[in-house]
């Protein structure tokens, strides 16, 4: 029987010590310890999504009872919460439902993606993205992979060997900056890093810090004040005081009797 994840609520395998989405570490149960088999969601049970405004304050608000199999969309023009003014949010963008016993977060194929605040260290692997502050990063490691057309390579820049990438993703989808990182981490944030974002209000001056050991990429977010934010590429399971951005809002996940 599969078991769901202390740090980021995705399926694991009963005998795996880490998971292999957010890296975080889990309780292997010894061979005579039962695992818990699937709870229904409590009848009543009742949980709220709240829109973050930028001072802070509760914006629009949804609540979702627990009944699995429901569900219950984000979007722009249809589903229980709206966003009809966000031109980055699909008609129909999110998915959220209960099943095992949890409430889940699914991506319905939209272009802008959903990012989870992460708790714990991510792993990265080729193509992720993630926000810090109001930057929007992809994550590539080093390739070797040379473009030719007709058997005639481009020419170009002569390549010094990197650990890994990163690409700023700017409003309409175009690529900014790059940083091409050697060393085996690099540090983001207002004041330090290949390029302080010293205009970024919602950037701490150490935000984050992405690093490499034995070609395996990791995200930690280093106590930031605004979170880092991971955009996800499969159902996530949801937990007290998640954050989600979906296009440009800030949600909040509040559960009963918390």
């Amino acid at each position: 029987m599969f078991r769901i994840c202390s740090g980021c609520g995705c399926t694991i395998e009963p005998n795996k010590e880490f998971c292999i989405v957010c890296g975080a570490k889990q309780s292997v149960p010894s061979e005579d310890e039962p695992i818990a088999p699937n709870t229904d969601v409590p009848h009543g049970f009742v949980v709220t999504i709240s829109q973050i405004m930028a001072d802070g304050s509760d914006g629009l608000t949804c609540t979702i009872a627990g009944s699995e199999g429901a569900d219950h969309i984000i979007g722009r023009s249809k589903g229980e919460l709206r966003f009809q003014e966000d031109q980055t949010i699909e008609e129909r963008h999110a998915r959220l439902y209960w099943d095992n016993g949890g409430l889940w977060v699914e991506d319905l194929g939209s272009m802008n993606g959903i990012y989870v605040r992460i708790s714990s260290p991510a792993f990265l692997l080729d193509g992720d993205q993630f926000i810090a502050g109001e930057q929007l990063f992809r994550y590539e490691p080093y390739s070797t992979e040379s473009r030719s057309v007709n058997g005639v390579e481009f020419t170009g820049s002569s390549i010094r060997e990197w650990n890994f990438r990163l690409v700023q993703i700017l409003e309409g989808g175009r690529e900014g900056a790059a940083w091409m990182v050697s060393d085996s981490a690099v540090t983001l944030g207002r004041d330090v890093g290949p390029n302080p974002f010293r205009t970024d209000r919602f950037m701490s001056q150490e935000h984050c810090t992405i690093s490499i050991a034995d070609g395996v990429a990791q995200l930690r977010d280093l106590q930031s004040r605004n979170g880092t934010f991971v955009r996800i590429k499969k159902p996530r399971r949801l937990k007290q005081d998640d954050s989600l951005f979906i296009g440009q809002q800030l949600l909040s996940v509040h559960f009963p009797g918390s």
